[in-house]
């Protein structure tokens, strides 16, 4: 996945949502929070970019929010 997104190029925004499906998302999921979590179907990350190094390096992003479906339902 994130050589995906390496030859994609960085994007001009400073945010960043993940929307994937398992297996993977749980393990990009941490990658960019440094947070390990389960993440389940149809849940949804949201990052904001807070560092000037590569933007692929955990270190410049934040998270602010993830999105779970149970959560939505309410």
């Amino acid at each position: 996945m994130l050589r995906f997104m390496d030859s994609q190029g960085e994007p001009e925004r400073e945010r960043l949502m993940l929307l994937a499906h398992n297996p993977g998302m749980s393990e990009l999921f941490e990658y960019f929070s440094g947070q390990p979590h389960s993440v389940p179907t149809a849940a949804a990350a949201v990052f904001k970019r807070s560092g000037a190094g590569s933007w692929l390096a955990p270190e410049s992003w934040t998270l602010i929010d993830l999105l779970l479906p149970r959560e939505l339902m309410a």
